[in-house]
C-alpha cells in the first residue's frame, strides 16, 4: 500500500513537470529597449542626406491608387493565441524625426502602427501619420524583431478615408492577408502599439457599420465600428478576423459623456466608440485588389509564424534617458 502511494506521488509529480515543460513560456516585450533602438535609428537616418524627406512625401500624397497584390486569406479558423503568434510579425512601428525648433539637432515623435501588405515592402497606415510632415522630416519603421527600414515613398493616399500606402526597401517580409468586410457580431482583434505598449493584443466584435459626415464640405465616410480596445499609438493598426486576415484598420475614437464635457458635474465617460476603416476602402486604393474579392481559397495552413526572440539589441545602447518627447504624437484622433 505504501509502495503504491509512493508510485502515485511520483506519477503525479512527473505529470506536473511535463505540463510545466510543455507550456509555452511568456515572451516579455521590453518597451523601453525597443523605443531607444527606434529613436537611435531615426536620428541616424535624419543625418543621411539621401533619404526621402517630408517635402517629397507631401508631393506624393495626391497619388490615388497603386498596384499592390495582397496575400490571400486562409480558410482555417485560428485560436486567438495563433492569430497573435502568426500575425504580429506583420505589424510594425512607424515613427519620424524632424529638426528641433532651436535648429541644433533632431527630435523624435511618438510611434504609430503600420502593417505589411506585401513581402517586398509595401505597408499601410493612416493618412494622418504623414499628413503634417515637416520639410526635413524623415520616417522609418521597425519590425517586431528590431529590423529598421526608412520610408522611401508614398505609393497612394486617401485623406478622406485616412489611408496611406507606403514603401520601404525590404524583401522577404511577412505580409498580412487582406479579406473582405466582416458581418456585425463577428469576432475581431487588434494588434497595435497604444501609448508605447508595443504589440498589444485586444479582442472584440464588429459592433456596426456607419456613415459619418465628418466634414460638411466633404463626402460622407464609411466606418466599421468595433469593441476591441485601442488608444493613441494604435493609429494604422490592423483589425484581424478569426482567420488572421485584415478586415479593417484602426482610425479614431469618439468618447460619449453623460453630461457635457468640462461643464456638467456629471460629465462621466459612458462609452468610447472605436472607428475603423473598412476593408472595402483599403481595397479601393489597390488596383489589383477588387473591392468585392472572391472567397478566400481553402488553405489548410494558418498564417506563417515567425519565431520571436525579442528585439534585436542596439549596437551600442546607452544608459542615458531617451530624448525628450515633444507633442508630435500621431494619436488616434477623436472626430468632432
Amino acid at each position: 500500500m505504501i509502495r503504491r502511494f509512493l508510485f502515485l506521488l511520483v506519477t503525479v509529480s512527473t505529470m506536473g513537470t511535463l505540463t510545466a515543460q510543455q507550456a509555452p513560456a511568456a515572451r516579455y516585450i521590453d518597451d523601453e529597449k525597443l523605443m531607444r533602438s527606434l529613436e537611435k535609428s531615426l536620428l541616424k537616418l535624419a543625418e543621411d542626406g539621401k533619404v526621402t524627406r517630408g517635402k517629397e512625401f507631401r508631393s506624393q500624397m495626391n497619388r490615388k491608387t497603386c498596384d499592390a497584390r495582397p496575400a490571400a486569406a486562409s480558410a482555417a479558423v485560428l485560436a486567438p493565441e495563433e492569430i497573435y503568434t502568426g500575425c504580429s510579425g506583420g505589424v510594425v512601428m512607424v515613427c519620424s524625426a524632424w529638426k528641433s525648433d532651436e535648429g541644433d539637432g533632431w527630435e523624435t515623435g511618438e510611434p504609430a502602427t503600420a502593417w505589411i501588405l506585401t513581402p517586398d515592402g509595401v505597408l499601410l497606415t493612416n493618412h494622418h501619420v504623414f499628413a503634417d510632415a515637416e520639410k526635413e522630416e524623415v520616417f522609418g519603421i521597425m519590425t517586431r524583431d528590431g529590423a529598421f527600414y526608412p520610408v522611401m515613398e508614398i505609393l497612394a493616399a486617401d485623406r478622406l478615408n485616412d489611408i496611406a500606402v507606403f514603401k520601404i526597401p525590404a524583401k522577404g517580409l511577412q505580409p498580412l492577408a487582406l479579406a473582405g468586410d466582416e458581418a456585425v457580431g463577428k469576432k475581431v482583434c487588434v494588434i497595435s502599439h497604444p501609448d508605447r505598449q508595443f504589440y498589444s493584443f485586444t479582442q472584440g466584435q464588429v459592433s456596426r457599420y456607419t456613415v459619418q459626415y465628418d466634414d460638411a464640405k466633404a463626402p460622407p465616410v464609411k466606418y466599421m465600428c468595433i469593441t476591441a480596445d485601442y488608444a493613441r499609438g494604435s493609429s494604422g493598426g490592423p483589425v484581424l478576423n478569426e482567420h488572421g486576415a485584415v478586415v479593417g484598420m484602426v482610425c479614431s475614437t469618439r468618447t460619449t459623456y453623460y453630461g457635457e464635457k468640462n461643464k456638467d458635474t456629471d460629465d462621466d465617460v459612458q462609452m468610447v466608440v472605436k472607428f475603423c476603416i473598412p476593408s472595402e476602402s483599403i481595397r479601393a486604393l489597390l488596383k489589383s485588389a477588387p473591392v468585392s474579392p472572391p472567397k478566400a481559397p481553402d488553405l489548410p495552413e494558418p498564417p506563417r509564424a515567425l519565431p520571436y526572440s525579442g528585439p534585436a539589441p542596439a549596437t551600442s545602447p546607452t544608459d542615458s534617458p531617451a530624448p525628450a518627447q515633444p507633442p508630435k504624437a500621431q494619436p488616434v484622433p477623436e472626430p468632432e
